[in-house]
């Protein structure tokens, strides 16, 4: 196939240039290579030139492209569009440049995408559209051939345009629109010249409601199902008063009512405005309170049927509830109430649910006063008559009670005497045992300062027992060193005897040279005995330091016991001051608890003597308890019942308990808590709740 030539650059219009004929050196011939330009030639020029500024200042974006899809061209805009979204496409193309654009290859785009490029390239479909994502853009692209004279593809021009934008604003509006179909409010909505492009789901089911009204108002044509493009001014008896009012920018949101026939519809009303702030349209919120404004009627209807009621109410119950508690003030237990007429019921109906329930908590709570009071008469009668023999009973208990303090206070004064006795052999106790500990404690330290100096013995023996062995191991090194001098000596003297042999050779020459010999072999000789001495007396030295070694180890090994059994017995005393310590502690809380066991004896005797007192007024007191509850009228048939009631029970209490005049014995453990045989929950209960 063939391939037309990479460009450089932009494409430039053709220039055509014209040139003026050479002179004439005759007026009667003309130069066989004059060119000349027709004036087609020149328009030719000039529409291709206009055509390529055209091209160049499109606000559309265009690449031109070979037959091997490289880019040859690309227009102003369309470099623009490159370098804004030059990051995006290096995500795909990692060495693409937007200043490098010409000779660049448009099918690297599609390299995950070759599918896509197969249908872009193909030239039987062209021109063809397409929407491509690179990297995080969305894009339009248009793909058509371009022809030469002769109906020869010689490259392809593409058009395309960045959609990211608008696809995300469709989006959004996909979603506005479904929030609005899927909201229950009425909602219209309305362009400029204020005809309906909109109304959602609930609107139409209740315009559809309202046909027959609306039909009725605004004419038979009215059809719920074609509002769509209908002006609003249908909607209105007024439509020029309508326009006035939303002509006024200053009153949105605004609200305001439509009544057609029995049907009244709130409307809220606001403007749509671009983001220039022009208003573009109108939405409108219908709201239907035509329920609404007839409950109202009704409810005012039942408020008033209601306080008739509750006047009726108050009115019958007040007298008959006044009397009796006048009686019940005057001690009389007698009176009962009968509600005198049947209480009516409201009702309860939708719209007045808070309202009835109020009046009929009402008259609950007047029927349940009645039955509170007859209720809380009979318990207060019942609870003066069982006081009554309640009374009677304490009056016997207090002297009972009497007579069992004085025997618990002789028997509280004398576990005082003895408690006071045991608190003085405990103090005594106490202090031995402190004194036990404090000579423990003193021991304790003797033998934890004994047992550090042996500690410290035994250093000191360790490093003699390693200054010892040192001196036998310098004591050996000196042993050798000898043996080596007399080793010396001993060749010294080899070599002065050699001397003298060979002085001897020479004659007269050599005497004094045999003098010499002489004396150095005397020399050596002494030396050789000094030192067969010293080797002697140095290993007699390290005898006697092996000796001294192995004494001063067993010394060692002896103190190591010593220190040993000094630890065990600091040990053993260490036991013995915390052991006493303990015992010290132990002894002085019992001691502490024997004080507060007769602290707490002396408050019992307090109390004792307390508790005689309270019996003896006690007994009093049920005196006049007694001449209180007289006071009160009561049934006579209800006091036989109690009194027959009591006796009964004093009776199988006197069989089942000892006499009254017996010593219990103190017990250990607490009594049980008694239950009045007078106590009645349910009279009780009564009572509080009146």
């Amino acid at each position: 196939m063939a391939s037309a030539a990479k460009a450089t650059g932009p494409v430039a219009p053709a220039k055509i240039t014209t040139s003026k004929p050479a002179p004439k050196k005759t007026a009667t011939k003309a130069s066989p290579q004059l060119k000349v330009v027709t004036n087609k030639e020149k328009v030719a020029a000039n529409n291709l030139f206009m055509t390529g500024q055209a091209l160049e200042h499109s606000r559309a974006a265009t690449l031109i492209c070979d037959l091997d899809w490289n880019i040859v061209y690309a227009n102003q805009r369309s470099r623009q569009l490159l370098v804004e979204a030059e990051s995006d496409l290096q995500s795909v193309v990692k060495s693409f440049l937007a200043d490098e654009i010409e000779g660049f290859s448009f099918e690297a785009f599609f390299a995950d995408q070759p599918q896509e490029f197969r249908a872009l390239s193909n030239e039987r479909n062209h021109p063809h559209e397409s929407q491509v994502s690179l990297g995080t853009r969305n894009w339009d692209i248009q793909v058509s051939s371009l022809l030469n004279a002769n109906g020869e593809t010689v490259g392809y021009a593409i058009d395309w345009n960045d959609i990211t934008a608008k696809l995300s604003a469709d989006e959004k509006t996909w979603q506005i629109v479904q929030a609005l179909e899927g909201c229950s409010t009425n909602v219209m909505i309305a362009d400029a010249n204020l005809n309906v492009v909109y109304r959602n789901t609930a609107l139409k089911q209740n315009l559809k409601k309202w046909e027959p009204e609306f039909q009725k108002v605004f004419g038979a044509s009215f059809n719920a199902e074609q509002v769509l493009g209908r002006c609003i001014d249908d909607f209105h008896k007024d439509p020029s008063h309508q326009r006035r009012v939303l002509a006024n920018e200053s009153i949105f949101p605004f609200k305001t009512h439509i009544t057609v026939g029995p049907v009244r519809i709130d409307l809220a009303v606001n403007s749509i405005k671009d983001h220039n702030g022009k208003t573009i349209g109108y939405t409108t919120e219908w709201l239907d309170v035509t329920e609404r404004l007839a409950s109202e009627e009704q409810y005012k209807a039942k408020v008033r049927e209601i306080a008739e009621r509750m006047e009726f109410l108050r009115g019958a119950c007040s007298t008959d509830l006044a009397n009796a508690m006048e009686s019940l003030a005057n001690g009389d237990l007698t009176v009962t109430i009968t509600p005198r007429t049947p209480l009516l019921e409201i009702p309860e109906e939708v719209d007045l649910a808070l309202m009835a329930q109020t009046f009929n908590d009402l008259r609950n709570q007047t029927v349940k006063a009645v039955e509170a009071y007859n209720t809380a008469r009979e318990s207060l009668s019942s609870l003066v008559a069982e006081t009554r023999l309640a009374a009677d009973s304490i009056a016997r208990s207090s002297s009972e009670v009497s007579i069992g303090n004085d025997d618990l206070a002789q028997r509280t004064e004398e576990q005082a005497s003895s408690l006071e006795e045991t608190a003085s052999s405990m103090e005594e106790m106490t202090s031995t045992v402190k004194q036990n500990a404090d000579n423990a404690r003193q021991a304790n330290q003797l033998a934890m300062q004994a047992k550090e100096s042996a500690e410290k013995g035994g250093v000191v023996v360790n490093d003699a027992v390693t200054t010892m062995a040192e001196i036998n191991t310098a004591s050996k090194r000196i042993a050798d060193i000898i043996s080596v001098i007399d080793e010396i000596a001993f060749q010294t003297n080899l070599l002065a005897l050699n001397a003298a042999v060979e002085a001897a050779r020479v004659g007269e020459q050599g005497r004094g040279f045999a003098v010499v010999a002489g004396e150095v072999r005397n020399l050596a000789g002494r030396s050789a005995s000094a030192a067969k001495e010293i080797k002697a007396l140095v290993q007699d030295s390290v005898h006697k330091v092996e000796q001294g070694s192995s004494l001063v180890n067993q010394s060692g090994q002896q103190l190591d016991e010593i220190v040993n059994s000094v630890k065990k017995v600091a040990d053993i005393i260490s036991e013995i001051a915390a052991a006493a310590q303990e015992q010290s502690e132990g002894i002085e809380q019992v001691n502490k608890a024997i004080i507060q066991m007769d602290q707490i004896t002396q408050q019992n005797a307090a109390l004792v003597e307390e508790a005689s007192a309270t019996s003896e007024s006690m007994n009093n007191q049920a005196i006049g308890l007694q001449n209180l509850v007289n006071q009160f009228t009561l049934d006579a048939a209800k006091m036989s019942e109690l009194m027959a009631a009591a006796q009964a029970a004093a009776k199988a209490e006197e069989r089942a308990a000892p006499a009254a005049s017996r010593v219990r014995k103190p017990s250990t453990e607490p009594a049980p808590r008694r239950t009045s045989r007078f106590a009645k929950a349910d009279a009780m209960d009564d009572f509080e709740e009146f």
